[in-house]
């Protein structure tokens, strides 16, 4: 199944909200999801949020064996730019297979 913006969330910390407001308040859960759980996809919607959101990962990011820290921010918005392709790469190889 591709999940839209609107699809409401049925598990974890952020049961009963959807994929639009999530990338909101933690861009990471998103991001978390699709590399983590096999069938979790998203539409191409959501990927453009995404995009436009970079700087919602609200946590240091560990990306490719580095840490970026809050403290740091031009590691840390390029670290978050980093885990969202990463994400949405994922995610476009998960969607192919469906197709």
């Amino acid at each position: 199944m591709i999940r839209s913006k609107d699809t409401v969330f049925n598990f974890g910390k952020y049961r009963s909200k959807n994929i639009g407001e999530i990338i909101e308040k933690d861009l990471g859960y998103i991001c978390w999801a699709i590399l983590h759980i096999p069938d979790f996809i998203v539409d191409n919607q959501v990927v453009e949020l995404m995009r436009q959101n970079p700087n919602g990962l609200n946590h240091s990011s560990y990306l490719n064996g580095r840490f970026f820290f809050e403290k740091d921010p031009v590691k840390l918005e390029e670290g978050n730019r980093l885990e969202v392709e990463e994400s949405i790469e994922k995610n476009q190889s998960k969607k192919a297979i469906l197709n």
